[in-house]
């Protein structure tokens, strides 16, 4: 008797879910909301460029003072000076960066260290 190699059937194509296309829809729309602006912004000129990122660190500066405040009011001392340390670094590299920025960021960066002030001395 010869040995004859054993024929494997084929395995049928698995199904896939409503769910993983959901899911890869997702996860595509979800990059190209972050992706386009990347690629849109650079075409319209280095004018709208400049624009949207000092307005996008203007935001981003004001969503770390307001969560940096919140978060004072939550923590302890030790790392209240760790918060306004960072909000310090990030202040002079936004404003290296963006020196028209300064009327915006200066006035909450002072509010914060205020706060942090206060805050520090109650304990």
């Amino acid at each position: 008797m010869q040995n004859r190699p054993q024929v494997i059937p084929p395995m049928p194509p698995k199904k896939s879910s409503p769910f993983s296309k959901i899911l890869l829809i997702t996860i595509v729309l979800i990059l190209l909301c972050a992706l386009l602006p990347h690629l849109i912004f650079p075409l319209l000129g280095i004018a709208l460029v400049l624009t949207a990122a000092a307005w996008g660190i203007a935001i981003i500066t004001i969503v770390i003072f307001a969560i940096a405040l919140i978060l004072f009011f939550i923590f302890p001392g030790g790392i209240i000076l760790l918060f306004s340390v960072i909000a310090f670094v990030w202040v002079i590299l936004a404003l290296a960066l963006f020196p028209v920025l300064f009327p915006i960021i200066m006035p909450i960066f002072i509010i914060l260290l205020f706060i942090a002030y206060v805050r520090r001395r109650k304990e």
